[in-house]
């Protein structure tokens, strides 16, 4: 009499309730498996991403160490050649030719380094400066009056090009250094 007294609603909440509860659990244990894997992917993924990175970042440093290094070495090795040079056969600085035949020298054996200088603490100054197809020679004429001259492959002075008034190479860059003291 119980189950004639019970509200129809209720025997039809028992009835999907018997339903829920077989597929229910099913249901979650795919959506469980579904979240795992897509958890797991994700993580071995984000490692995977940072393992390519990291190599990638190795590579590149390694890339750019050798690029410079390469860079570097044509002139190292000149100012070690041209000190090696000098304690045998020391140039005397007085002879501008001298010092342009062993710039041009070095220039035709190092083809990557553009320009070669040699100056003193009192404004000298003499300067091979490569440019595309030709060599530019600066030379300081009588201190801070600095010439520009073309310079022919055969190793002879040419046309002057322009003249500047005011160059004083103790205030460069290269030359900054290299006169303190």
């Amino acid at each position: 009499m119980l189950e004639k007294t019970a509200n129809p609603e209720t025997q039809k909440i028992r009835k999907v309730s018997i339903r829920l509860l077989m597929t229910f659990p099913f249901i979650l244990q795919i959506i469980a498996a579904i979240w795992i894997i897509g958890y797991f992917s994700f993580q071995n993924g984000q490692k995977k991403t940072n393992d390519f990175s990291s190599k990638l970042r190795a590579n590149a440093i390694r890339a750019l160490k050798q690029e410079i290094n390469d860079y570097l070495r044509s002139p190292m090795e000149a100012i070690k050649l041209n000190i090696q040079a000098r304690k045998s056969d020391p140039i005397d600085t007085q002879l501008s030719s001298d010092i342009i035949h062993q710039f041009r020298k070095l220039s035709n054996v190092f083809s990557t380094i553009n320009e070669i200088n040699l100056g003193d603490k009192w404004g000298n100054y003499i300067g091979l400066i490569r440019q595309e197809n030709r060599f530019i020679l600066r030379i300081t004429d009588k201190f801070p009056s600095t010439s520009l001259y073309q310079y022919d492959p055969n190793g002879s002075l040419g046309s002057l090009i322009s003249n500047n008034l005011n160059y004083d190479p103790r205030t460069s860059i290269w030359g900054s250094s290299g006169f303190e003291g």
